[in-house]
């Protein structure tokens, strides 16, 4: 047949053209379904791990759920965005600086303890802050004392400055999972308290109802 319409002149053209015009719309409804769940999982992405947990539902429904309350309600998600992006930022300053004048006073009481010998300690420690990027950095003392002492400060000053980091970590998990409930709360009705509880064999103290399509 393909070669019968290439005997004649125009006709593979023109056939090209009218495959081309039928399915472009096609095409053009996919790109379209395409950047919109591009939108959707770039943006609502943070609500899936606690539509997962809240609802106790599979991966599927919590995409749904998610894409769901944050095209019905895009600019109460980015406010709500904007209200924990300024709450963080002061909590965030207290628990680094908590931490860094925790970790001072902690050297400077070591330091006065041991004298000028902890001197290759502290740059020791100094040191393999500055390699993560913490502090100035400095050279590493070749000492005994300072390859002991330092790598044992240093693991030390890494745990702690590891669970400031994790709190981070945890306010933007415990901030999304607001948001989940709040927007919940907007488009279905459910109330704050619903939650499955798995261990109880169900829901408490009352499964959800659906939520709007």
């Amino acid at each position: 047949v393909l070669r019968g319409v290439d005997c004649i002149p125009g006709v593979g053209h023109l056939l090209s053209g009218l495959l081309l015009a039928l399915g472009f719309p096609l095409a053009l409804l996919a790109g379209f379904l395409i950047v919109l769940l591009g939108l959707g999982l770039a943006f609502g992405w943070p609500l899936m791990a606690p539509a997962m947990s809240a609802e106790g539902t599979d991966a599927f429904d919590s995409v749904s759920r998610s894409l769901n309350y944050l095209f019905a309600h895009p600019w109460k998600y980015l406010g709500y965005h904007a209200v924990a992006f300024l709450y963080a930022i002061p909590s965030v300053w207290f628990v680094f600086g908590f931490a860094c004048v925790m970790s001072g006073i902690a050297l400077k009481t070591a330091g006065a303890g041991m004298g000028p010998a902890f001197n290759d300690v502290h740059d020791w420690v100094r040191a393999t802050l500055g390699t993560l990027g913490i502090g100035g950095g400095a050279a590493i003392p070749v000492s005994a004392a300072a390859f002991a002492g330092g790598r044992v400060l240093s693991c030390f000053l890494l745990v702690l400055y590891g669970l400031a980091a994790g709190f981070v970590v945890s306010f933007a998990f415990s901030a999304w999972t607001i948001m989940y409930f709040l927007l919940r709360k907007a488009e279905d009705g459910t109330e704050y308290s619903v939650v499955y509880e798995e261990g109880a064999g169900g829901w408490a103290p009352e499964a959800p109802p659906e939520p709007k399509a």
